[in-house]
């Protein structure tokens, strides 16, 4: 069985990231950008406005500790149900990663939100988790990137995308990923 949990480096600067994720992002215009290396948070940057508005842009775990009646309220509740599938059953046992993203009502996210996720430990399974809640008439972009730099063989990417759209309200999302050989992936 592959390992559940690994960890990655953190980075402070943009600068500093690995230039495999540096060709992936607009470093110059990158407002909203949560990178996780392997299954740990390596980087946050969340525009001032996003913050003054209200938006919660986070990785889950974080998410949990700082807004665990959110995360509870929406996790596996309104979207996709845990005994939906064998996949989403075993997905709920596993999570070791993923971003909780909520926009309050009548909200505007004016730059679009980047999560990047790097995977550069063969032995490395992922189970993410993406919830993206819009309140009423809120709007948001967001974009996420699987990227891995390693083969490996029999790798597990398990990903369960819940978006939460409030009446009038409007999620783009979109999801590109640069996964090497050797990868097998369940996404929902």
């Amino acid at each position: 069985f592959k390992q559940h949990h690994t960890t990655g480096d953190a980075y402070t600067q943009l600068t500093d990231l690995p230039k495999s994720v540096k060709e992936i992002i607009d470093v110059e215009n990158s407002e909203n950008l949560i990178i996780q290396h392997n299954n740990e948070l390596a980087y946050t940057q969340v525009s001032d406005q996003a913050k003054h508005d209200g938006v919660i842009i986070e990785g889950l775990s974080e998410a949990l500790d700082n807004h665990s009646d959110l995360v509870q309220k929406y996790f596996m509740t309104k979207a996709v149900d845990v005994d939906e599938h064998r996949l989403t059953a075993l997905h709920t046992a596993l999570v070791n990663g993923g971003i909780f993203v909520y926009v309050p009502k009548n909200t505007v996210v004016e730059h679009p939100i980047q999560y990047v996720v790097l995977h550069d430990d063969e032995q490395a399974s992922f189970y993410n988790h993406v919830i993206i809640v819009t309140e009423e008439s809120a709007e948001v972009t967001y974009v996420e990137n699987y990227l891995s730099t390693t083969s490996g063989e029999d790798n597990q990417l398990n990903i369960v995308s819940e978006v939460i759209a409030g009446a009038n309200s409007n999620v783009t999302y979109g999801s590109v990923d640069y996964l090497d050989k050797g990868f097998t992936g369940h996404i929902i």
